[in-house]
């Protein structure tokens, strides 16, 4: 039996729910919050920042320098802890 390689496997009946239903997204990622991360997104972007808060409105938001900025909850694809030396970026 093969083990998926991503949360983008639509054979995964498991990770498949976690894409349909964003209060599993929430879930899943609730203990970043307050904490210093590298994000890798869905859309091939990356940030480095402090997670700030998850709404209900399913948006994440980041304090990324002095810049404030929301993500969708579902592009989040990986995260990672950030040391305090990594500077903050968006690209």
């Amino acid at each position: 039996m093969s083990t998926p390689q991503s949360n983008k496997d639509p054979n995964n009946p498991i990770l498949a729910l976690d894409t349909i239903n964003p209060r599993h997204q929430r879930e899943k990622w609730k203990d970043w919050v307050g904490k210093r991360v590298i994000v890798g997104l869905t859309t091939d972007h990356y940030l480095c920042g402090t997670w700030e808060s998850t709404g209900e409105d399913n948006r994440v938001a980041f304090k990324i320098g002095e810049h404030d900025i929301k993500v969708a909850i579902g592009e989040i694809d990986n995260v990672a802890a950030a040391s305090s030396f990594q500077s903050d970026f968006y690209k």
